[in-house]
């Protein structure tokens, strides 16, 4: 059952939509198993279990193709969008 509710939520198994639009900021599990309605533990195991990457694979994923676009559309240096990211 929560498979195919994971499945329907986005384009595959880990909901693309959310995690896209949340990775930037949110990089713990704990948020995505919320936003579900699911403990972080059960997210995991459903989320590994059908697809062989773990959850918090998809949202690390996610966030450095955030941070790839980002540094083509700045044009800065990796280092220039680090401190920019931390200042």
């Amino acid at each position: 059952m929560i498979l195919n509710f994971l499945r329907c939520k986005g384009t595959g198994l880990f909901p693309q939509a959310l995690v896209n639009r949340h990775a930037a900021r949110e990089h713990q599990m704990a948020f995505y198993a919320d936003q579900l309605c699911l403990t972080e533990c059960y997210l995991g195991s459903v989320v590994h279990q059908a697809s062989g990457v773990t959850a918090k694979e998809w949202i690390d994923r996610a966030l450095v193709m955030e941070m790839k676009m980002k540094l083509r559309l700045t044009h800065q240096t990796p280092d220039e969008y680090r401190k920019g990211a931390i200042g």
